[in-house]
């Protein structure tokens, strides 16, 4: 009798051993990496959701400041009037507006770093829309403003309220996806 059979029945289990090492050892390779992937979703989400809650209590209380001042704005002017300090109405406005957008500001940037780019393009919408309403408010206190425009202050109220909204609904999306690897 030969031995050519045992001899390719062997070859054949050796290689078969072999071949299920490489593939044993690939596929914890991958769950491995699989693994640090969905971990590192996790933790990021987690960042990001911490983010998001602070940003929209520092948002709130900033645009809260906004209205605080416009409800306060002819108490502000009789005051520095009666003073004789109504030259400086216009930087005293200009002093709280700057103070209310530095509120939001780094909550602002740590949700700008954190993403996702709907998160991104959501956060740099509400802070163009607060910029706008800062400086018209801003417009407002000069001597030539003219009279109070009280449309055009509901309008931007309306602007700061639809940005926020239109972020949380961002946040909620990228909150609510659980991490998979390969994504």
């Amino acid at each position: 009798m030969s031995d050519w059979p045992i001899l390719v029945t062997a070859g054949l289990g050796v290689a078969g051993t072999l071949a299920a090492s490489y593939l044993g050892i690939h596929g914890i390779r991958r769950q491995t990496t699989d693994q640090a992937e969905i971990e590192h979703g996790q933790w990021l989400r987690n960042q990001r959701q911490e983010a998001y809650v602070q940003f929209l209590e520092a948002w709130d209380q900033a645009v809260g400041k906004l209205e605080t001042l416009v409800e306060d704005w002819d108490i502000i002017e009789r005051e520095m009037d009666a003073h004789g300090q109504s030259d400086e109405f216009e930087e005293a406005i200009h002093r709280r507006t700057a103070a209310a957008q530095e509120t939001a500001a780094r909550p602002l940037e740590r949700v700008s770093l954190l993403g996702s780019e709907q998160v991104d393009a959501a956060v740099t919408r509400m802070d163009l829309v607060f910029d706008d309403a800062q400086a018209w408010l801003n417009e407002q206190a000069a001597p030539s403003s003219g009279a109070w425009d009280a449309e055009r202050w509901t309008n931007c109220l309306s602007r700061l309220h639809r940005a926020r909204f239109d972020f949380t609904t961002a946040a909620r999306v990228v909150i609510r996806s659980a991490p998979r690897p390969g994504r």
